[in-house]
């Protein structure tokens, strides 16, 4: 990363010493077209300066005795950027590397100009590779692991240049000194890179993705004909990755040669490979190592497939929120508050539960309340003029006690028995079967019916040909963008926000 000492000077420009060395701010372009700007002092770099090499990149930092020292920014050609501590002109010590988008991409050591130690490898999608490198700075070894975007789960094992040979799945539990701590998940298959071909899909082709199944599941899809469709089972931030897209990789002469009923599940990943999931595949019995194929496609999309040729997975492409997806929330609080959520959350169970509580309540705060009306009197017809003094006077002290505690259950039963019947009122509301039924927020949704579904479906953009994302024919069939949108709006309490 630092210029050949012995690259002889070609032209200086600036001040020269006596001795017509550089001294003073000086250019000086050298015979292999490398340019040095900077500070001189008697013909060696002193002070801020900055190289130019032939090929584009850049090394700028501060030099002591001709050499760079300390903090200096190196950037390649391509834009990515690195920021690390130089001795003597070599890289020794902690670095950090963005791409031309200002992401990080790597952080660790690095020793004699090569990575060392404990290395983390960043990924566009959020996941990333950490491990302790060999000698040549690989991520290869026995202790390497892919963590996931989530942060949590991982694979753990063996790995040779950045590719999963056997590993298993494990959870980060901690991360001290920027030294992950993995916990392997008791049980766990094992598994490995599994790149598909132009034949085979996958070697193990039902063993579902971990971080994909605690994301989206298959149903029957809520667009008309859809067949069956993705759905998200958390609530999950705009650009988090939800599912993943692996297929057959096959050319784009051949799909566009071949009968276009068979290009329901084509995408294209480049301007040479197409990744398609061909019958029988497209059945979650044959196949579910990925579930990327299951989203439909809509005029009002909430998603979009990012293209990723990761060498951990294997997979071809992610599917990525574009917007917030939010879960049905149950809370639980003060009964009143319930009953509402209850209501909102469309569960019979529920309700029915709160109406059978509400009406043991009202009988309860009824046996209360003629309780206390009872014991209001206490004490008062009884002669107490054959008693003792302290006698009268301690049971006088009584029946004030007795009742007053009457008075306070009394008042806290009738509120009580307001609160009680406003919450039966509640959920009487919710059930069709009830006179005071309201049919905008009662359960006309929980009628049994598979084809509903409880959360948000993912959907992608239908984009033209010319983009080669998606693999359409010509002319697409006359469709009412109306009617497809109507038909694909899950129920109001599970929209988007």
């Amino acid at each position: 990363m630092d210029s050949d000492e012995e690259t002889l000077e070609e032209t200086v420009e600036g001040h020269l010493d006596d001795d017509g060395l550089p001294h003073g701010f000086c250019t000086v372009t050298y015979s292999s077209t490398d340019r040095f700007e900077g500070n001189f002092v008697h013909g060696e770099k002193n002070g801020r300066g900055k190289f130019f090499f032939f090929d584009g990149s850049t090394l700028e930092g501060y030099y002591v005795d001709d050499a760079l020292q300390g903090q200096g920014i190196y950037t390649y050609e391509d834009g990515v950027v690195l920021h690390g501590t130089y001795v003597d002109g070599e890289l020794n010590g902690p670095a950090q590397e963005y791409d031309s988008d200002g992401r990080l991409i790597f952080k660790g050591q690095y020793k004699d100009n090569i990575r060392h130690g404990v290395c983390w490898i960043y990924y566009p999608d959020g996941g990333s590779l950490v491990g302790e490198v060999n000698e040549e700075g690989e991520m290869t070894g026995e202790k390497i692991a892919y963590v996931y975007p989530d942060g949590k789960t991982a694979y753990s094992g063996r790995f040779i240049d950045g590719e999963m040979i056997e590993a298993k799945l494990a959870t980060l539990t901690s991360v001290e000194d920027g030294k992950p701590q993995f916990e392997v998940v008791p049980g766990s298959p094992v598994y490995s890179f599994d790149k598909s071909t132009s034949s085979c899909i996958s070697t193990n082709a039902l063993l579902p993705d971990p971080y994909e199944s605690e994301r989206v599941y298959v149903d029957v899809s809520l667009i008309s004909s859809a067949g069956e469709g993705l759905f998200s089972k958390i609530a999950a931030e705009a650009s988090t990755v939800m599912s993943f897209y692996n297929g057959v990789r096959i050319t784009h002469q051949e799909v566009d040669s071949r009968d276009w009923a068979l290009n329901g599940n084509t995408i294209s990943l480049d301007d040479e490979t197409v990744i398609d999931v061909p019958e029988p595949y497209n059945h979650a019995a044959k196949y579910c190592a990925s579930l990327g194929h299951k989203a439909n496609h809509s005029f009002t999309p909430n998603c979009i497939y990012d293209p990723s040729d990761l060498r951990v997975r294997g997979d071809a492409a992610l599917l990525v929120l574009e917007t917030r997806a939010t879960a049905p929330l149950l809370v639980m609080g003060v009964p009143g508050v319930l009953a509402l959520f209850s209501s909102q959350r469309k569960n019979p169970v529920l309700v029915n539960v709160l109406v059978a509580a509400s009406i043991t309540s009202c009988v309860a705060i009824l046996i209360v309340i003629v309780y206390g009306s009872l014991t209001l009197g206490y004490g008062e017809e009884e002669d107490l003029s054959s008693h003792p003094a302290h006698v009268i006077r301690t049971k006088f002290v009584l029946s004030k006690v007795v009742k007053g505690a009457s008075i306070t259950m009394l008042v806290a039963s009738i509120c009580s028995t307001v609160v009680v019947t406003i919450i039966a009122y509640l959920g009487c509301r919710s059930l069709p079967c009830c006179a005071c039924y309201d049919s905008v927020t009662g359960m006309e949704w929980l009628q049994p019916n598979e084809d509903q579904n409880q959360a948000l479906e993912m959907v992608c953009a239908v984009q033209s040909p010319g983009d080669r994302i998606f693999n359409f024919p010509d002319r697409f069939p006359v469709q009412d963008v109306d009617t497809e949108e109507d038909a694909s709006k899950p129920p109001p309490y599970i929209r988007m926000t």
